[in-house]
């Protein structure tokens, strides 16, 4: 065999390394990702996002962002659950979804009602909104300062977007909500989406 042969041998065992490692460094990367944006409680989300006509993608950013999958989250306002949901607007939106035997606080730590309720409460706030953005203030801030802030010129030239969100917390949530929205989109594609 030639020193040409065997250096084109040499070349293509070292091109055949760096492929493999590249494929692995590629499956890694995107075992890494998935890990960082867990599709946790599938059966529930892909039942209640079908239910309300709510993105899949949308619900799995939501709850990563509000509790990072923890069913047993509370914030320091009170809120609970995976969605965080506040006690008072389970209790609202119990009357809307279950006229019967409300449920106490605790059931919140249910990810099927935490979930349930979670959903319902995106879909009441697109009905509402148009805008994406806008519902997710509305969930982070209320609806009572989304509403002001869509009759500000300053926040809102149309009246139905808003230009500026005048709360850091809630523009860091949303730029955070949408950012995972779009990677759970990007990492699952059509697996996630009812």
């Amino acid at each position: 065999m030639s020193k040409g042969m065997k250096r084109f041998g040499k070349l293509i065992c070292l091109l055949l390394v760096l492929v493999l490692v590249g494929v692995g460094i590629y499956h890694a990367y995107f075992y890494f990702l998935k890990k960082a944006y867990p599709i946790e409680y599938e059966d529930i989300v892909t039942q209640e996002t079908a239910k309300y006509e709510i993105e899949p993608s949308l619900v799995y950013a939501v709850i990563r962002s509000e509790s990072s999958f923890r069913p047993q989250a509370k914030s320091t306002a009170g809120a609970m659950g995976l969605m965080q949901l506040t006690p008072e607007t389970f209790q609202w939106l119990q009357t809307k979804v279950n006229p019967g035997e409300p449920m106490d606080d605790t059931a919140l730590n249910d990810p099927k009602v935490n979930i349930r309720y979670g959903v319902y409460l995106l879909s009441l706030l697109r009905s509402q909104y148009d805008d994406e953005t806008v519902v997710l203030c509305a969930y982070n801030a209320g609806m009572g300062n989304v509403n002001k802030w869509l009759k500000n010129v300053e926040t809102s030239p149309d009246g139905e977007t808003l230009s500026s969100i005048p709360i850091e917390e809630t523009r860091n949530y949303v730029d955070r909500v949408l950012k995972s929205k779009e990677m759970y989109e990007k990492l699952y594609g059509d697996q996630i989406q009812s």
